[in-house]
């Protein structure tokens, strides 16, 4: 069955992600990237035909790439309330963004991202009035005592921790694969900022309160370099969302989005990487 009069259905989309002219880049193909110099690396890009239809440099191609499978599966997904579910680090990249530019009294409407699921406007107009009971109860209950918190490191955390915990609630009801993977993620993200602060002798302990909520095993950097365990962590991530596997039909959607994602990441990682090599 497929997108019978308009109606889009699981079988239709899976179809479009077989199909499409944008797959994910394979293991394979970004090792090969990995040990390219500047010049090969878009070259072998090309060859592989990443990105067609994108113009622009490099790094605006990354960037139109990721934007291009955000609106892929929003316009292929049957499902718009789950497919949102997807979007929790854009959405919490504008919250951030937007109370950053309200600590600084500066519009930064025009650096918003606007592949995410809650309107930009939405979050601007929470962020200016404080209240944020537009986009959920739960956000709202996060962060109505920190209006008048200053420092940009705890807003940014409990502005993290507010949209992970309005989405982590919301798909606990609503597909259990895309909640698991949540859970990994967020095991992982709390590890890292534990790795960072520790890493500069900040005490762990004051922003326990602001990590996602999920349970974990805290990390002890004297035994193991901060950075290495940023890495692992950060693997572990990859590794979840690539493995969101089960028999349920949105899976394929998920897998696809997030494999698009990291993918992104790492071409910006490998171009950063041979810019500052050009530098030296």
């Amino acid at each position: 069955m497929g997108n019978v009069f308009g109606a889009k259905s699981y079988e239709y989309a899976v179809g479009c992600i077989k199909a499409t002219s944008h797959p994910p880049l394979t293991p394979e193909q970004l090792r090969r990237l990995s040990d390219a110099d500047e010049h090969d690396l878009e070259k072998l890009l090309d060859e592989f035909g990443w990105g067609k239809g994108i113009e622009g440099k490099l790094h605006e191609r990354i960037e139109g790439e990721v934007k291009y499978a955000i609106s892929f599966i929003k316009d292929i997904s049957p499902d718009e309330t789950l497919t949102d579910l997807l979007f929790f680090e854009e959405d919490a990249g504008n919250l951030k963004l937007f109370i950053k530019g309200r600590l600084l009294g500066r519009d930064v409407t025009s650096l918003a991202n606007e592949s995410g699921s809650i309107p930009v406007e939405v979050i601007r107009g929470s962020v200016e009035a404080w209240d944020f009971t537009l986009i959920s109860e739960t956000v709202n209950d996060i962060l109505k005592d920190y209006e008048k918190e200053k420092d940009p490191f705890i807003l940014s955390m409990a502005a993290d921790r507010a949209i992970f915990t309005h989405t982590l609630e919301k798909a606990k009801k609503q597909n259990r694969a895309l909640y698991e993977m949540l859970i990994k993620y967020a095991e992982a993200k709390n590890r890292i900022a534990e790795a960072r602060l520790k890493s500069v002798g900040g005490d762990t302990g004051k922003i326990r309160s602001l990590l996602l909520p999920v349970s974990f095993d805290g990390i002890d950097t004297e035994k193991v370099n901060a950075e290495e365990i940023i890495k692992g962590e950060k693997d572990k991530i990859a590794r979840a969302m690539y493995d969101l596997r089960s028999g349920e039909n949105f899976a394929p959607i998920a897998e696809y989005f997030f494999a698009k994602k990291e993918e992104g990441m790492a071409l910006r990682r490998l171009l950063a990487g041979l810019n500052s090599r050009g530098k030296e």
